[in-house]
């Protein structure tokens, strides 16, 4: 795989800087009564204040 260019590098900071991220995706499998409240926890831990809100 190449390096990347300057110009590549420029604008994936400018995109991240911008705060721009791809959607947070997480999925819990298993049966519902061995699930307890870790998943939704470990969800909302990983959201920023805006998505809390």
């Amino acid at each position: 795989m190449p390096e990347k260019s300057e110009k590549d590098r420029e604008q994936e900071a400018s995109v991240l800087s911008k705060g721009d991220r791809p959607p947070l995706v997480m999925v819990q499998y298993g049966k519902i009564e061995d699930m307890d409240r870790s998943f939704g926890i470990a969800f909302w831990q990983a959201q920023d204040a805006t998505a809390r809100f």
